[in-house]
């Protein structure tokens, strides 16, 4: 993984507690977790202040969903790594952030080595 301190991180999920939890994890090994969102409204605006280097991106929240925020974010940054984390165990749903520009999911609940397995592949 590239120097973690390197990456911006931005969380958008509807549960506070979720938020919470990666950014505890995230901050505890280094990486810089410049903001959160509860929607995807929000998330759209927060990536095009914020310029996160990755997202963690909801998909099912109040105030825009995750899929349309995914397309939003990618038309202006194509570079940005987004990384579904959705409750809803739907394949199909996971293939269409895939399709919208998300490069991996994660489907809740998911564990510590999970989540860093997924951000190295983002990297390699």
């Amino acid at each position: 993984m590239e120097n973690s301190q390197n990456n911006k991180v931005l969380i958008v999920d509807d549960e506070k507690i979720i938020t919470m939890q990666i950014s505890r994890v995230l901050a505890s090994r280094g990486f810089n977790v410049v903001g959160t969102a509860s929607g995807g409204i929000e998330a759209v605006e927060k990536a095009l202040e914020l310029h996160p280097d990755i997202i963690f991106m909801d998909i099912i929240m109040p105030h825009g969903d995750g899929l349309n925020a995914i397309k939003k974010i990618k038309r202006f940054d194509p570079d940005v790594k987004i990384i579904v984390i959705t409750g809803i165990h739907d394949e199909n749903m996971a293939y269409e952030a895939l399709d919208a520009g998300a490069m991996n999911f994660l489907f809740k609940p998911f564990s510590i080595n999970e989540l860093f397995d997924v951000i190295d592949q983002g990297f390699q």
